[in-house]
């Protein structure tokens, strides 16, 4: 998913610009939710693919942080971030992703 960090951070700053102008916490799930789909909609995120090529890295890192346990979405994420050089990825896993590395040894920034 590449993302448009200034527009990502006037939506998530704090909480959720929803339509309405109101803020409303990122916790609110279905008011995060929607507000993720208007910014895909705007094309201020754009998805990013997985391929056959991606799964070897996926399996390692579900390997190394099989204590955490690391589920299928977060060594997605981690995996898109290694190919595409991102080093912000958005998150309200905290506590997960301030274990994972990127290439092994580079912690991602967390956002918000």
């Amino acid at each position: 998913m590449r993302v448009d960090f200034e527009e990502f951070a006037r939506t998530f700053g704090n909480g959720v610009a929803a339509s309405d102008g109101s803020d409303v916490p990122v916790n609110d799930l279905p008011a995060a939710q929607e507000a993720l789909w208007e910014m895909l909609v705007r094309k201020a995120l754009q998805l990013l693919p997985l391929g056959l090529v991606d799964l070897p890295r996926i399996r390692e890192l579900l390997r190394k942080y099989a204590d955490r346990p690391m589920d299928l979405a977060d060594a997605a994420l981690i995996r898109i971030a290694e190919r595409e050089g991102i080093r912000k990825i958005f998150t309200v896993d905290k506590k997960d992703f301030a274990v994972y590395r990127i290439h092994r040894r580079i912690r991602p920034s967390i956002i918000p």
